[in-house]
């Protein structure tokens, strides 16, 4: 039967002597657990109104608070959640957690085109008390471009909305994007000597060699 396709996940005690073993042996990556149950999320509304006037309950789901409780403590994540998960939510909440938290300043939603409203509105919905900034039509026209540039800038915006095609829009000073790039580099290069340091890394160092 050690040849059949499963056999190991057919008897679990067996699967999981195996697993144990291999991870002792072979396994040097183990995947960080986020456990965001602890979380408050102080100013999240209890309830959420969908397009159909339905009013949903936003619950306390664990895959939501702990994809906050990841994008706090990691700053950079997916969100590989399902189609009607509460992707749109976590992403609010951790925004408005980071900002709370003093970790971002204006968190910055860039969304589908055909979303800007009700992105927008979902975001009033789910914190009412929200303070927030829609790049509509009329903002990001191109003489009004530098104008709302300068309002983001004046205040502390709660999270500040725009479509992807008008985020290109803004351009970033040359100084800032070498700035940005230099930084990028250095992190590699600091990772590549580590890595090197490391008898044990041959395949991180192939990796960053490769980059």
């Amino acid at each position: 039967n050690a040849g059949v396709p499963g056999w190991v996940w057919e008897d679990g005690d067996r699967a999981s002597q195996l697993e144990a073993i291999y991870n002792k042996r072979f396994n040097r990556l183990v995947r960080t657990e986020f456990d965001g149950s602890h979380l408050e999320l102080p100013g999240l509304s209890k309830t959420l109104t969908l397009p159909n006037g339905k009013v949903v309950p936003l619950d306390r789901s664990p895959h939501r608070v702990n994809a906050v409780w990841r994008a706090i403590l990691t700053g950079n994540m997916l969100m590989d959640h399902a189609v009607g998960s509460g992707k749109t939510i976590s992403a609010i909440a951790a925004a408005m957690e980071q900002k709370r938290l003093g970790l971002i300043q204006r968190p910055m939603f860039v969304v589908p085109n055909h979303m800007l409203e009700q992105f927008s509105r979902e975001f009033l919905e789910a914190y009412p008390n929200a303070k927030i900034l829609t790049a509509d039509k009329k903002n990001m026209e191109a003489k009004n471009r530098r104008a709302f540039a300068a309002k983001i800038a004046a205040d502390s915006w709660d999270g500040i909305i725009i479509r992807h095609s008008d985020f290109g829009r803004i351009s970033m000073r040359d100084e800032a994007y070498a700035e940005f790039i230099k930084e990028e580099m250095d992190e590699l290069l600091d990772a590549w000597l580590a890595a090197k340091a490391n008898a044990n890394e041959h395949a991180d160092i192939k990796e960053f060699e490769a980059i």
